[in-house]
C-alpha cells in the first residue's frame, strides 16, 4: 500500500491512494464500488463470476405455490431476483413469513415491497440465520419451508432445518458461471502493483480469480490483502496466498465489506 506520508488524512478519506479490486458479479457491485470510492479508493471492478437463471419445472412449481409454505427463505439477492422472476410475482408471499440470509438479501426483498420477518442479527450465512430464535426446533418442526437458492450452494440451511423437523423444499433458481476474460487495463494495473486489496465474496469467485489473475501475477496475488465474506471463501484462496490470512467481514453487505476494507487498510 502507499506509504502513510503520501496519503491525505485517513480521517477525511480512509482509503485515499488505496487500489481495491471488487470481484462481485455485474449488477451486484455498484453499491460497494460507490462506498469505496467515497472513501477515497481507486476501484477496479472485474466480476469473477456471472449469474444466470436456471429454474427448472420443479422450482417453478414450488415458487408458483408459495402460499402453501409457512416460511420462504432466500439465501442471496440473486435468489430474490431470479426466484421472483421465476414465480412471475411476489404476491403469493404477502402475509407469509419471509427469511433472508443477510442484510443485502433483506434489502432486495424490501425493494419488491416484501416484509422480511427473519434475518440474522449479525453476519450473513446459513449458520447465522439458523441461530435466529424464529428457526428453533420448536418453531419449525412439522412446518413446510421453501428455500430459494442457487445451484451448487452448500446445503447448510436446508440440512439444518430438516434436522429440526421441518419439511423443506429447495428451489434452485440461478447458477454461477465463469466470467469472460478480464481486460488489458486490469492486467496492467496488476503488473504495476497498483491494487492493494481484493474483495471476494464467494468460493467460486476465488477459484475464478486464481485462474484468471493469480497465474499471471503469482507474487502479487500472494502478497495482496484479501477481504472475504466467510472462512470458507478465505480457504478457497489458500493455494494462491498460503501465508496471507484474509480479513473476514462481519457480513456480506456493502457496508460490512467497505468497513472491512477500511479496517484492513488501517491495520496495514
Amino acid at each position: 500500500m502507499p506509504p502513510a506520508e503520501a496519503l491525505p488524512s485517513r480521517r477525511a478519506a480512509p482509503l485515499a491512494g488505496v487500489g481495491v479490486l471488487v470481484t462481485r458479479p455485474a449488477g451486484r457491485g455498484e453499491g460497494l464500488v460507490e462506498r469505496l470510492r467515497a472513501a477515497g479508493a481507486h476501484v477496479e471492478w472485474a466480476p469473477m463470476l456471472a449469474i444466470e437463471p436456471c429454474a427448472d419445472a420443479d422450482a417453478r412449481a414450488a415458487l408458483a405455490d408459495m402460499a402453501r409454505y409457512a416460511l420462504v427463505a432466500f439465501v442471496s439477492p440473486s435468489a430474490v431476483e431470479h426466484g421472483l422472476a421465476a414465480a412471475g410475482t411476489g404476491a403469493a408471499l404477502a402475509g407469509r413469513a419471509i427469511a433472508a440470509v443477510g442484510e443485502g438479501t433483506r434489502r432486495a426483498l424490501e425493494a419488491h415491497g416484501l416484509v422480511v420477518t427473519v434475518v440474522p442479527t449479525r453476519g450473513a450465512s446459513a449458520r447465522a440465520l439458523l441461530a435466529h430464535p424464529a428457526l428453533a426446533s420448536a418453531m419449525v418442526a412439522g412446518r413446510r419451508i421453501l428455500v430459494v437458492k442457487g445451484q451448487g450452494g452448500l446445503p447448510d440451511l436446508e440440512d439444518g432445518l430438516r434436522a429440526r423437523g421441518a419439511e423443506v423444499t429447495v428451489a434452485r433458481v440461478y447458477r454461477r458461471v465463469p466470467p469472460p476474460p478480464v481486460g488489458a487495463r486490469l492486467r496492467e494495473r496488476i503488473r504495476e502493483r497498483a491494487l492493494d486489496v481484493v474483495v471476494i465474496t464467494s468460493a467460486e469467485a476465488a477459484e475464478n480469480f486464481a485462474r484468471q489473475l493469480g497465474a499471471d501475477a503469482p507474487e502479487w496475488a500472494a502478497a495482496v490483502c484479501y477481504v472475504v465474506v466467510s472462512e470458507r471463501v478465505g480457504a478457497a484462496l489458500a493455494p494462491l496466498a498460503p501465508r496471507r490470512r484474509p480479513v473476514v467481514a462481519d457480513g456480506a453487505g456493502d457496508e460490512a465489506l467497505a468497513r472491512a476494507v477500511c479496517g484492513a487498510v488501517a491495520r496495514g
